[in-house]
C-alpha cells in the first residue's frame, strides 16, 4: 500500500544513507576477507540503480522489491596488490568468477565452480 511513497522517498535521497562505504566496511572489512590498513578508504563511481521486479520471497514469505545500487571501486595500486594477493586459494574465503560463470550461477559448462552464485550477481554485469 505504500510502496509508491516509498519508491519516491528511496529515489529522492533524502535522510537515508547514499553511496557504498559502510556496506563494504561491514562486509568485506568487518569480516576479514580485505585488509583494512589497505582499504581504510575507497574511491568508488556509482554505476547504477537496479530494480528487480516485484515477486513473492520464498524466503520473507511476503512480496518483495529488490533495489541495488551498483558501485564499481577505484582500486589504488596497493588496493590492486591485496586484490591480486586473494586470488589464492583461501579455503572459501573468496571466489573469483568470470562474467559467464556468474550468468550461469556457478554452474554448467567448462568452469563450474563449487559454489553457487547467487541470482542478483548478475547486476553487476
Amino acid at each position: 500500500r505504500h510502496l509508491l511513497r516509498f519508491i519516491r522517498w528511496f529515489e529522492s535521497g533524502q535522510n537515508r544513507e547514499l553511496g557504498g562505504w559502510r556496506e563494504f566496511q561491514e562486509e568485506l572489512l568487518g569480516s576479514g576477507v580485505l585488509p583494512a590498513a589497505e582499504f581504510n578508504s575507497i574511491s568508488y563511481d556509482f554505476v547504477r540503480r537496479f530494480y528487480n521486479p516485484m515477486r513473492f520471497s520464498d524466503w520473507a514469505q511476503s512480496h518483495e522489491l529488490l533495489v541495488a545500487d551498483i558501485f564499481q571501486l577505484l582500486p589504488t595500486a596497493e588496493q590492486v596488490t591485496a586484490l591480486r594477493a586473494l586470488q589464492a586459494p583461501r579455503a572459501g574465503r573468496v571466489c573469483w568468477a568470470s562474467g559467464d560463470q556468474i550468468m550461469r550461477r556457478g554452474g554448467g559448462g567448462v568452469g563450474a565452480l563449487k559454489l553457487p552464485i547467487a541470482e542478483h550477481s548478475q547486476w553487476i554485469l
